[in-house]
């Protein structure tokens, strides 16, 4: 794993995600897997209350490792 300082990286600085007008499309589409092997998560895929935060990531990163082991054959 790696642990990343994201308030020291010139082109991040601690960003966090805003939701928007077209918002929900856009996280749809970010949501969907790409061929079954390409998952995105993150605090910004998250449509729980808590979007913008560690818990939203987890959620999401969790959610994102089940849709995976889903697609794993038996």
């Amino acid at each position: 794993s790696t642990v990343q300082n994201w308030g020291a990286e010139p082109y991040a600085y601690g960003a966090y995600s805003y939701a928007t007008v077209g918002a929900p499309v856009a996280r749809a589409a970010l949501a969907t897997p790409v061929a079954g092997t390409l998952f995105f998560a993150g605090e910004g895929l998250y449509e729980g209350p808590a979007g913008g935060t560690v818990e939203a990531a987890l959620a999401s990163g969790q959610a994102a490792a089940r849709a995976m082991l889903g697609q794993l054959p038996r």
